[in-house]
């Protein structure tokens, strides 16, 4: 069993959920989060190691980072935090608010939750962060253009 705990960040759904349940197969505790708090608790009930559940939009981005810090503790720590939340719209809203949202949301949202975990490492001496990303990231299109700006991979891992 492997006891160093993990955070995903967009667990209530797609590859966050299924990435929730392979870390818990591999004997992790995981940290679930995401904006639907009915999701992450059904999750969290279908593991068959500890799920931790926290409700985080991340375009509330001062909010989130807090929030990411206090289901870190209330784990008792944390190894590794994967952050994989985001949206996507297609073309059929082409309206500023729709992009906003996707900026809000897959660009500070997801720097703002990237730089908590990696603040969050810093002062543990080390972890992992990973960042998921999709195709779009490569492949940009017309369908998708604001989302298609943002989504890319990383993966960091600090040691002191």
């Amino acid at each position: 069993m492997n006891d160093g705990g993990v955070i995903v960040v967009g667990a209530s759904a797609g590859i966050g959920r299924e990435l929730a349940k392979v870390f818990a197969r591999n004997g992790h505790e995981v940290g679930l989060t995401a904006r639907r708090r009915e999701k992450l608790v059904e999750l969290a009930d279908e593991l068959p190691t500890a799920g931790y559940v926290k409700e985080m939009d991340i375009a509330e981005t001062d909010e989130a980072r807090g929030r990411l810090r206090e289901l870190a503790e209330e784990m008792g720590g944390v190894e590794t935090i994967v952050v994989n939340a985001g949206v996507f719209f297609t073309n059929e809203s082409l309206e500023w608010e729709t992009k906003k949202t996707t900026i809000d949301v897959n660009v500070a949202g997801f720097t703002a939750i990237a730089d908590a975990a990696f603040d969050y490492f810093v002062s543990r001496g080390g972890g992992t962060l990973v960042g998921l990303s999709s195709v779009g990231a490569l492949h940009g299109g017309r369908v998708a253009p604001t989302y298609n700006a943002r989504r890319h991979s990383s993966r960091i891992t600090y040691q002191d």
